[in-house]
């Protein structure tokens, strides 16, 4: 009986050692377990609270080498890294590639030559869509447009409005990009001269000086303005005072993007 006793004892022990051992292995796997959950969690999150901070914008956009070349701006409080460009032709074919970029901006620093080793030959008569994406999934989408795309805002005006014989005048046009978001305007160049027409047969003409100034604007961003400048010397004949209707236009510009300005003459 003292046998049988000492025996179960034994077995016991062995079975309790079992069971303890049983529940710290459990409870180590559990914890081992939530800490990876935790871990986990905590990583999505920075990630999630990363990619909320990753704000970048276009800087600007030219054509340079019949090549695109953005430059962007990184208004986060982040690193940006670009990992891929899309482009669409929209003009003439409807054709998208992408490329690899892999270039990353540290937080109030400039990206440039985006685009610039891409295999794109860029056509500033068509139009492209253009986009950018992170490594964290955030992207910015843009086009790059011609002004033979639509009619766009557009003012001239003329100084002195009411000129005699020898004047020197001076003539603004102002070309408003009123296309749509995002959507910039490369190489906007105006006409060389400004055309005038009399109300009755009285001489009036002006004689070319200078301008356009600039020549070219080698990108309008959307909502952007440009100016250019002309000079003239008028040639007022011998009649009666009139109105002068003044036409300047863009060069290659769609239909529609002419602004008129009418100038009083006299002897």
């Amino acid at each position: 009986m003292r046998t049988r006793r000492g025996l179960s004892t034994v077995v016991g022990a062995v079975f309790a050692v079992i069971v303890i051992s049983t529940s710290i292995g459990y409870v180590a796997y559990s914890m081992n377990l939530l800490q990876n959950y935790n871990t986990s969690v905590l990583a999505r999150n920075q990630l999630s609270t990363d990619k909320a901070s990753e704000n970048f914008q276009l800087y600007s956009l030219k054509i340079a080498g019949s090549k695109f070349n953005v430059t962007i701006a990184n208004t986060g409080s982040v690193p940006v890294n670009i990992t891929r460009m899309w482009v669409q032709n929209t003009t003439a074919t409807d054709w998208v590639n992408y490329y690899t970029i892999n270039k990353a901006v540290n937080p109030g620093a400039l990206l440039t030559n985006i685009g610039q080793s891409s295999a794109v030959n860029v056509n500033t008569a068509y139009a492209y869509n253009i986009k950018l994406a992170t490594s964290r999934g955030n992207s910015i989408q843009f086009s790059m447009g011609s002004t033979a795309a639509k009619p766009l805002y557009m003012l001239l005006t003329t100084i002195p409005n009411s000129v005699t014989n020898s004047n020197n005048v001076t003539m603004l046009l102002m070309v408003i990009n009123n296309m749509s978001s995002n959507n910039a305007l490369v190489n906007v160049q105006a006409n060389t001269t400004v055309s005038c027409i009399s109300s009755n047969s009285a001489t009036f003409s002006l004689a070319y000086k200078s301008g356009p100034t600039p020549s070219v604007i080698p990108t309008l961003p959307s909502g952007g303005i440009a100016i250019f400048k002309y000079q003239y010397l008028a040639t007022v004949g011998v009649g009666s005072h009139k109105y002068n209707t003044c036409t300047a236009k863009l060069l290659s510009g769609a239909s529609g993007n002419t602004a008129s300005d009418t100038v009083w003459s006299s002897p």
